[in-house]
């Protein structure tokens, strides 16, 4: 886990249990490095990007991170908040006991880095049809959605697997991806800091194995 990240877990931790509302709700703060992020809540629906675009155009700086914690909602509505996220050059999470469920898995991934810390939930299912629809008119619909989705994992850089996952699981229950499977797929992303070997900048011995869950002293990986 890189600086960055490390930094951002334990100023959030306090605001971790903020509660969903049952609208998207958006507020920004500060941690106190100064790294700016928005915290993003609640049951996402159709308008939901466009008050994200309004909310973020009525900011003086982009911020840095969305941190996401929502049920889901609308599928083109999470599509759609994802494609805002990554023209917006966004880094996505999801913090401990936070959780990105259904369409909000598909707003996570448009982050340009990604990241679930230890206790976050990101989960995907089927999708539905709220209301009556015909037989023919629901395989038509549910083709034309395969495709997107399909398309949208792959421009976003996640492995279809994840996909598959979700596709094998009924609407009624909920797909939880384990740590392995989120690397492995591609839904979060490497950290190029806890690459390096240990340097100089470690303060303990070297050989020494340290308990870092923060990821305070990346350097010592």
């Amino acid at each position: 886990m890189g600086k960055r990240w490390g930094a951002l877990i334990a100023a959030l931790a306090v605001g971790a249990g903020l509660p969903a509302r049952a609208e998207i709700d958006i507020s920004r703060h500060t941690t106190p490095r100064g790294l700016q992020y928005l915290y993003v809540s609640g049951e996402i629906t159709s308008q939901s990007p466009q008050r994200l675009q309004r909310f973020i155009s009525s900011q003086p700086n982009t911020p840095a991170v969305i941190v996401l914690d929502s049920p889901g909602g609308s599928l083109d509505g999470g599509i759609a908040l994802g494609k805002l996220i990554r023209a917006n050059a966004i880094r996505t999470m999801i913090l401990e006991d936070g959780s990105c469920l259904s369409a909000c898995s598909f707003a996570f991934i448009g982050g340009t880095e990604r990241k679930v810390v230890e206790g976050g939930r990101l989960g995907m299912h089927q999708f539905r049809f709220n209301g009556s629809i015909d037989g023919a008119h629901a395989m038509e619909t549910s083709q034309a959605y395969s495709g997107t989705l399909l398309s949208y994992f792959r421009t976003m850089g996640v492995d279809l697997e994840a996909l598959e996952r979700a596709m094998q699981t009924p609407s009624t229950q909920m797909y939880v991806f384990d740590p392995a499977e989120l690397a492995a797929f591609h839904l979060v992303t490497p950290d190029s800091a806890t690459e390096s070997s240990a340097s100089a900048d470690c303060p303990f011995p070297k050989g020494l194995k340290i308990s870092d869950p923060l990821g305070l002293y990346p350097a010592c990986k």
